[in-house]
């Protein structure tokens, strides 16, 4: 602790040692561990002369006092650690959320997040992006699972609640006091402002290799303050929206998922003896929930949870554009349609009334002009809307200059325009 605080302040031991009255051998003996505590006074001159803030002194003092803190010391290379070390040490520390079992397809993303894995030059920042219902949550648990073995100090997850029903974003602050509190960091010793918490967290997993999962962000200013300035580590984030401004960050955008993964994690949640020789109704019914991960899951959790239906049954219902939406909703669990509307938090008005407009649009495919007579705009304003659509996963664009959207997006935006 004591050579990461005096590295930081940019000082040599010889430097500190002049500043303190601390001799530097004893200085070195402390960092090298060859001596585990320096008395109380001692600690006083050494904090004094770092100019640390009253939390890390606390912490100094603390770790004088033989008692366990969340900061970390950096291991000396060659060096055996104390007891007292190991007890601090980020490792063992996993808090990822539980797997789903029935987790299907995406290996292209898997492999790219494990190559990414192996750039242990710098820290390694990756944003799944995606639609409302693709998945990107599950990949990332998942990914994080099978990561695991390639960062053994520490496995961490936190959901910043950025398209949550019933809760605001939150803050950088609370995001990174829920971080501090994962590395064992005493309540009184986290501090005031979202620039320090951030500098202790930072502190807190130098020297360690940890995977992140930033789950559910609402944008840039919100993961920033979070991310760990160690090499050797893994942040994953998942965003409803595009994330640019990220610096340095790969995105991983999502897609729907191909035809055969979806009838496979269909057949999984829903039991392959529901099927009863219709794989032809259950590849509609996939088809119909437009291969979304979340509606094809809710469509099997119906299915599986209503002994007398078949799948051709099922999929009449799901048939219908009027009514397709409320049909891919179960009690205990957030509707397609709901989890659609959490996506309009970050909205302006004017995004959000081009978005109603264009359920009214008749064509599968759109290009600015169709839009700005649409909604009564000049084609350079109905571009950069469009353009704002597709960074929120609103609308799709197969091609430059064209717009289309998800078969359930337009459900939906065909149901806020008729209320």
């Amino acid at each position: 602790m004591l050579r990461e605080f005096r590295l930081r302040a940019g000082m040599t031991q010889e430097e500190l040692a002049e500043g303190s009255g601390v001799s530097a051998r004893t200085i070195s003996l402390l960092e090298t561990g060859r001596r585990e505590a320096p008395r109380l006074a001692s600690a006083r001159l050494l904090a004094e002369a770092l100019s640390l803030p009253v939390e890390e002194r606390g912490a100094l003092f603390a770790a004088t006092r033989g008692e366990v803190t969340g900061l970390l010391p950096t291991q000396q290379t060659g060096e055996r650690s104390t007891g007292a070390e190991a007890a601090v040490q980020v490792g063992s520390h996993g808090f990822l959320p539980y797997d789903v079992p029935d987790f299907v397809g995406r290996e292209v993303e898997l492999n790219r997040l494990r190559h990414l894995a192996s750039l242990s030059a710098s820290t390694v920042i990756a944003v799944l992006d995606g639609m409302a219902g693709i998945g990107k949550s599950a990949l990332a648990v998942h990914a994080g699972h099978a990561l695991t073995a390639l960062y053994p100090d520490g496995q961490f997850y936190c959901d910043l609640r950025g398209f949550s029903q019933g809760h605001q974003p939150l803050e950088p602050g609370e995001a990174l006091e829920a971080l501090l509190r994962m590395v064992n960091v005493p309540s009184w010793q986290i501090p005031s402002t979202v620039d320090e918490r951030a500098a202790l967290w930072r502190a807190s997993v130098a020297g360690q290799r940890v995977l992140v999962v930033l789950d559910n962000v609402s944008d840039t200013d919100q993961v920033r303050p979070l991310l760990p300035g160690t090499a050797g580590s893994l942040v994953v984030v998942t965003s409803r929206r595009r994330l640019p401004a990220l610096a340095g960050a790969i995105p991983l955008s999502l897609d729907v998922l191909p035809p055969g993964d979806a009838l496979r994690l269909f057949t999984r949640v829903a039991g392959r003896d529901r099927l009863r020789d219709e794989e032809a109704s259950a590849a509609e019914i996939v088809k119909l929930c437009g291969f979304l991960p979340m509606a094809v899951r809710i469509a099997a959790v119906r299915l599986a949870n209503r002994p007398s239906w078949t799948t051709g049954h099922l999929a009449d219902r799901l048939r219908n554009d009027d009514r397709r939406l409320g049909e891919l909703a179960v009690a205990g669990m957030p509707g397609v349609a709901t989890t659609f509307t959490l996506s309009y938090r970050l909205l302006d008005q004017h995004q959000l009334r081009l978005f109603r407009l264009l359920g009214r649009h008749g064509g599968e495919v759109f290009d600015p002009d169709a839009a700005a007579t649409l909604a009564g705009l000049t084609p350079v304003r109905a571009e950069e809307l469009l353009e704002a659509l597709v960074d929120n996963h609103l609308l799709l664009q197969p091609a430059p200059g064209r717009y289309t959207f998800h078969e359930l997006l337009r459900d939906q935006a065909r149901s806020l325009t008729e209320d």
